[in-house]
């Protein structure tokens, strides 16, 4: 094997390591939020899945992810969010082998990273924009949101169902 025939596969080893990376980061700060939102302490959901403290600790902080079905159905069911879902966030599958499904939304999440984003400097100048632009500013926080399944449930919002005619 030639120098020429090993770029690509460091290349696509590099590109598979640096997904990994970010979904473990994204599935724990999906974690974080969700049992600090709840109220939840490790010990709690070790209690109720199973699991080692310690990994549940490695989990939040978005340096390991469940490896095992299991473990991802059992933390699915006391978080109230569907498995396929997880598997998606820890980029088990992608959205389209699962027939679209989209990891869970931290709608606070989100809220916060389009503040960080928006041109404003201040917080007043933020509040007079968003006062300025009140439906553009709810379509940029929702649109995120309403994608997400998990997040409509969350959020009490129903399934709109086409009228046939």
């Amino acid at each position: 094997m030639t120098m020429q025939d090993r770029e690509p596969m460091h290349e696509a080893r590099r590109l598979r390591e640096q997904a990994k990376t970010e979904a473990t980061r994204r599935f724990g700060a999906w974690l974080d939020a969700t049992m600090t939102a709840r109220g939840m302490a490790n010990v709690e959901l070790q209690d109720l899945i199973g699991v080692n403290n310690s990994s549940i600790g490695y989990w939040r902080r978005g340096l390991r992810i469940p490896d095992d079905w299991a473990t991802i159905r059992a933390l699915a069911d006391v978080l109230d969010t569907p498995a396929t879902q997880l598997a998606v966030l820890i980029g088990l599958f992608l959205p389209e082998e699962l027939g679209g499904e989209h990891p869970p939304v931290d709608e606070a999440g989100v809220a916060r990273t389009w503040i960080r984003q928006h041109p404003e400097e201040t917080l007043e100048e933020l509040h007079d924009w968003i006062q300025a632009h009140p439906t553009e500013a709810v379509a940029h926080v929702m649109a995120p949101i309403m994608d997400s399944p998990s997040a409509r449930r969350a959020m009490g919002i129903r399934e709109q169902r086409g009228r046939e005619r």
